[in-house]
């Protein structure tokens, strides 16, 4: 007791301490106004909290006041340039809720940063019917951890919780198109930062069939998505409503990257200038396209031509009205907002790409990662066991920042597939099933440190693990386990480790 009191006095600045050695009197917590203890608590960091707690009934119910918790989490999410993203507006969260929301965050960490192995690990199966499952795009982590999407090559969706007891999946979204060796599918996610509640929207590029069939078909389609709420105000599921529908324009072909933010969708493709395309080194074009004016006019929907690009790029839209394309070893920022829209495709001479920078940088064809805030974005390449890093601001047009690098990975063996590269962690599975968890600085840090490796730990032995998502703040990450072609038509079966303790 008297040590937690003199600590308080501490973080006090000794205040309290002075006020009782000047008096001569013997002041203990309990003896405080309810409104003065809570101010006090207030100033402490959880640990000291459940310290107090354990003191006495009356301190340990104190400690439980939902004022005391709401002001912590406030702190952790203020203390994050990429805050968590909470299911429900904070104010309908009790105290205990708020307490479990913590203590989870915290628990991740520790345990992420320490050489503790994972709390809990598991394996899900998901019942769907085809996919290749090492494209990272048709899987996603929902920002929370809580539920996983995936996604099969008809374009249904299904969600699986994995907070509930026991995990089974339900869909989402139907079939959008018939499976055939042709089907392809292109996914991005959209994060709605200003609901109060979790939302995000979906944008699907599907091609079906070949084209010279009458099912061939090449189509753009936008789902809204949002939680499902029970009596008592709590999340219980997602639901999805398709909100625009339009196919791509008719000399437009295979599409091989995405990205949607707002009402602009993106896209990367080949332009055919006429139905009699043959697959001899076509042309190939990053068009931006408003998608709530090609829902309105399906069949006569303008659009920016706003990058020729031949290889295969990233491609990420940013607020502002600019595209960050990543191809090979060029980095540029393209100013969308300036080209003007049309509605039919022009002579290429014709058409002014303006790059506000471009520079030069490792290849891209390594695992790649792009963080976005509403004023700054930074690019992540992992590239031959090292980390680059570009920062820039999203809503600039001055000069060309400058490309960060110097993060190395310690070896850790053969990598089977390409690592997951998160806000503050990087994980590698290696052909024996073992992942490694690395630190770095972080997107948007300035400082130079290295990387460290935390510990290699094995995932229940799973030979050939691959395609590692993790959401940090809840500690939780999925894997994919290599299966053939007959147990995959089974069903796919998914890891799911989770490091913040199970409270």
């Amino acid at each position: 007791m008297a040590a937690i009191l003199s600590e308080i006095a501490q973080r006090l600045n000794n205040n309290l301490l002075i006020q009782i050695q000047s008096e001569g009197t013997s002041v203990n917590l309990m003896s405080l106004p309810l409104e003065l203890l809570l101010e006090i608590l207030k100033l402490l960091v959880w640990k000291d909290i459940l310290r107090v707690r354990r003191i006495c009934k009356y301190l340990a119910e104190v400690t439980r006041t939902r004022d005391i918790w709401l002001n912590l989490v406030h702190e952790h999410v203020l203390a994050n340039e990429l805050p968590p993203r909470l299911e429900r507006p904070i104010e309908m969260h009790s105290s205990p809720e708020l307490e479990h929301l913590l203590l989870l965050w915290k628990s991740a960490d520790c345990r992420l940063e320490s050489n503790l192995h994972p709390a809990r690990e598991r394996i899900i199966a998901a019942a769907v019917k085809v996919g290749d499952f090492k494209r990272t795009n048709l899987v996603h982590l929902i920002k929370g951890g809580r539920w996983l999407l995936v996604t099969e090559q008809t374009a249904a969706v299904t969600y699986y919780d994995l907070d509930a007891p026991t995990t089974s999946g339900v869909q989402l979204i139907a079939d959008q198109m018939a499976l055939n060796s042709l089907s392809e599918v292109l996914m991005d996610i959209d994060y709605d930062m200003h609901s109060p509640f979790l939302a995000f929207t979906i944008a699907f590029s599907l091609r079906a069939g070949h084209r010279d069939t009458p099912q061939y078909r090449q189509t753009v389609e936008i789902w809204r998505v949002g939680v499902v709420l029970d009596a008592t105000q709590h999340v219980v599921g997602l639901a999805a409503a398709c909100i625009a529908s339009f196919p791509h324009h008719l000399e437009i072909e295979w599409p091989k990257a995405l990205s949607l933010l707002g009402s602009n969708i993106a896209f990367h493709a080949a332009y055919t200038h006429s139905r009699t395309y043959s697959h001899t080194d076509p042309e190939r074009y990053i068009f931006v396209v408003d998608w709530t004016q090609a829902n309105e006019n399906p069949l006569q929907y303008p659009w920016r031509v706003v990058h020729e690009e031949p290889g295969g790029p990233k491609i990420y839209l940013l607020p502002g009205g600019n595209l960050f394309v990543a191809s090979n070893t060029w980095y540029s920022l393209i100013d969308c907002s300036s080209v003007p829209e049309t509605s039919c495709f022009q002579d290429p001479s014709q058409y002014s790409f303006p790059v506000i920078w471009n520079i030069h940088g490792p290849p891209t064809m390594g695992t790649t990662r792009f963080f976005l805030t509403e004023t700054r974005a930074s690019f992540i390449v992992y590239c031959i066991a090292w980390v680059y890093n570009l920062t820039f601001d999203c809503r600039s047009v001055g000069d060309a920042p400058h490309l960060r690098c110097g993060h190395p990975l310690f070896s850790v063996g053969h990598v089977e597939d390409t690592p997951f590269i998160g806000y503050k962690h990087i994980i590698l599975i290696d052909r024996l099933g073992e992942a490694s968890v690395f630190g770095y600085p972080g997107p948007f840090a300035t400082c130079e440190e290295p990387t460290i490796a935390y510990r290699k730990f094995p995932l229940s032995r799973q030979l050939g693990a691959h395609a590692p998502l993790m959401d940090e703040e809840s500690g939780r990450f999925v894997y994919c386990i290599n299966q053939t072609i007959q147990e995959r038509a089974a069903g796919t079966k998914l890891g799911v480790v989770d490091f913040a303790i199970d409270l």
